[in-house]
Formats: structure tokens, sequence, C-alpha cells
């Protein structure tokens, strides 16, 4: 791991509980995403045909609700992550860091919402659907439609969020070096699947991206939660 050692006025910036909160929101969210996959796994979701996927959504409702809930909430969990990783990445050099999260902070903002449309056709338009009827079964395909296309113009706010956050932890010198490289090779899958609106096979690259994505909220998380603890004794 290469770190820089810290000074006085690290530790003053730390003190705030900012980081910390940001590190716990970090896993919980984490978990959220993790726990949301496995709902959404049972599921098919794709744009290349609207009408399975509504049909799909409508059979399993419990899974879809509970994943899109959980998507959601877990996408709410990140924006106090994206804040405190900033809020450490001000401390030498306030720039790249804060216009990342705010393109991240605005990829939660974007896809929260978004993420309840399954919850809407499984729970409202289910019924209409599983009876054939043609205009739930538009419904429900337009809202999925909708979904898909915001899901993956937000991914492009993700990912030059994440390229940018990744540089500014880079410039910062304290992380550990693997965690840059992870952040910006997540930045640049979730472009790559945003992408799958032209290219349909790049829709694999979510997957991927995911991994990514969450081994970098995770591996972050851990430091900050690492560098709070090293840094509390000296504030006694």
């Amino acid at each position: 791991m290469n770190t820089k050692p810290m000074n006085a006025d690290d530790h003053r910036a730390l003190d705030p509980v900012l980081p910390r909160m940001a590190a716990i929101f970090g896993l919980a969210a984490s978990a959220l995403i993790i726990l949301a996959v496995v709902f959404v796994s049972q599921i098919n979701l794709s744009s290349d045909d609207l009408a399975r996927s509504a049909q799909d959504v409508a059979h399993h409702r419990f899974a879809a609700g509970a994943s899109a809930w959980l998507f959601a909430l877990a996408l709410i969990g990140f924006v106090p992550f994206f804040l405190g990783l900033a809020a450490t990445l001000g401390q030498r050099g306030p720039g790249l860091g804060w216009i990342g999260a705010a393109l991240l902070i605005a990829f939660a903002v974007m896809n929260a919402p978004a993420n309840l449309a399954p919850f809407v056709v499984a729970h409202h338009l289910a019924a209409g659907v599983n009876a054939g009827d043609p205009v739930a079964q538009a419904v429900a395909e337009g809202m999925l439609g909708l979904f898909l296309v915001v899901d993956k113009m937000a991914h492009v706010v993700f990912g030059i969020g994440a390229l940018l956050t990744a540089r500014a932890m880079a410039a910062d010198g304290r992380f550990p070096r693997w965690l840059p490289p992870v952040a910006a090779i997540a930045g640049i899958l979730m472009i790559l699947f945003a992408l799958a609106l032209a290219v349909p096979a790049l829709e694999l690259a979510i997957m991927l991206g995911s991994a990514f994505t969450l081994l970098w909220i995770i591996g972050s998380s851990l430091w900050l939660l690492g560098l709070m603890r090293a840094v509390a004794p000296a504030g006694r």
C-alpha cells in the first residue's frame, strides 16, 4: 500500500463525521446492491424484448418489487459515500474530487426513481399484463423501455464521475495503489454498458462494471474506516 504520512492539517480535516458516515453508507449500500442482484437475476429485463420483460416482471412480482426498492435505496445510500469521499479528497486539492462526486450524485438521483419502474409494473400493471390487456401491456413496455434508456444514460454520467474520482484518488496519494485503477475500470465499463443502446453485445459490460464498482466502493469504505481509526488517537 502506497500512502503519504498524515499531517496536522489532514487530521483537522478528518475530524468531521462525514468520512466515517461515508464509509458506513458505502458498505451498507453495497450490501443492498448485492441483495438486489439476487432478486433481479430471477427476471429478464432487456430492451431487445420489452414484451417478454413486461410479462416476466408481472410473473415475478415479489422479485421485481424487492429488487426495484433495493436498487433505489442503495443508490440513495451511495450519496453520502460520494460526498464523504470527495471531502477526503478535498483535503489535498478540491477540484476533481468534488466534480466527480457531483456527477456520481447526479447518477444516483437520475437512476434511483427510474429503478422503481419494475415495482410499478409488478404491483399496478401485473394483473392487466397477466390477463392479456393490451393497454396494460403497452404501458408496462413503455415504462420499462424508458427505465432502461434512463439507466444507460445515467451510467454515462457515472462513468465520467468515476474516471474523475479515480484521477483525484491517484493524485491524492494516500489510497492503496490498486483503488484508483479499479475506479477507472469501473467507469470505462459503465460507459461501454451505456453504448449497448447502439451495440447490444455491450450489455455484458454491466456485470463486470458492477463488480469493479462494488470493489472500488467497498475498498474505499474500508480505507476510510481505517483512516479514521488511525487519526482518532491523535485527537485525544
